[in-house]
């Protein structure tokens, strides 16, 4: 359960992330003509974050959110494929990258970005056609998140998200051991069949899909042609044998009001 004090670490430690991104060449963040086009292919195997954004469908003049936008990656995502994008972070100097790549992009008039916290949306009841957020919901009080989700989505909207998972103990044990080793500044956990459970019941329908078994290993492979059979052995495991998907690295969750 997140609280005042995890916000602020997280704040501070993504704040600190970013200062490298504020200190280099805006050039930097002008996008690449595959980030446009990449979104309109058929979806690579054991791809959540392409599949995620697949899930939102024709986003031409919805009125999207970005739900802990952070630089701004996909918030011009969005915006390029037609959406009216609102994003809002709480780190302050990850919405100024977010500012500087909508402004070298030639997309700043079409996304708005804001300061606020997730807890408490400074958003009217039901101003949002779809919310999408990447890695955000770990860091976040689910009961009260949900709620929020519920009140600014328009009636039969839907929300994508793309979050860590660990159904497993035995998972979780290591994945806790590891980020004290890699000296990770972040204060996420990844979410659990019941962490979905609570996050789905103020909606009407809820569904995942997982990725992410024997993937896992992708930090020790540098293979490219071995990461995709990987992935691709993934998918089918992970659709064929259910008892697997506890240990997925990844799940998309689709939210329909």
């Amino acid at each position: 359960m997140a609280s005042p004090d995890t916000d602020r670490v997280n704040r501070e430690a993504f704040d600190s992330f970013v200062e490298a991104m504020l200190a280099g060449p805006v050039e930097d963040l002008k996008m690449k003509e595959n980030d446009w086009k990449k979104f309109d292919r058929p979806c690579p195997p054991g791809n959540d974050y392409v599949y995620a954004v697949q899930r939102l469908g024709d986003v031409t003049n919805k009125r999207v959110l970005d739900f802990g936008c952070g630089t701004g990656y996909l918030s011009v995502i969005l915006a390029r494929r037609g959406a009216r994008v609102v994003a809002f972070d709480l780190s302050l100097n990850s919405l100024k990258v977010a500012v500087r790549r909508g402004v070298v992009n030639s997309l700043e008039n079409v996304v708005c970005v804001q300061q606020m916290s997730a807890n408490d949306l400074a958003y009217k009841d039901e101003t949002f056609d779809l919310i999408i957020g990447l890695g955000v919901l770990q860091y976040l009080d689910l009961q009260v998140v949900s709620c929020e989700l519920e009140r600014v989505l328009k009636r039969e909207g839907k929300a994508i998200f793309v979050e860590p998972f660990s159904n497993s103990h035995v998972m979780q044990f290591v994945l806790e051991k590891l980020k004290w080793v890699w000296g990770c500044p972040f204060h996420g956990k990844p979410l659990t069949i019941a962490g979905l459970g609570v996050l789905g019941k103020p909606f009407s329908q809820i569904s995942c899909k997982e990725f992410g078994f024997l993937s896992r290993m992708e930090r020790i492979i540098h293979n490219r042609k071995i990461i995709r059979y990987v992935r691709m052995t993934d998918g089918l495991l992970l659709e064929w044998i259910p008892c697997f998907r506890k240990y997925a690295r990844s799940v998309v969750i689709k939210l329909v009001k």
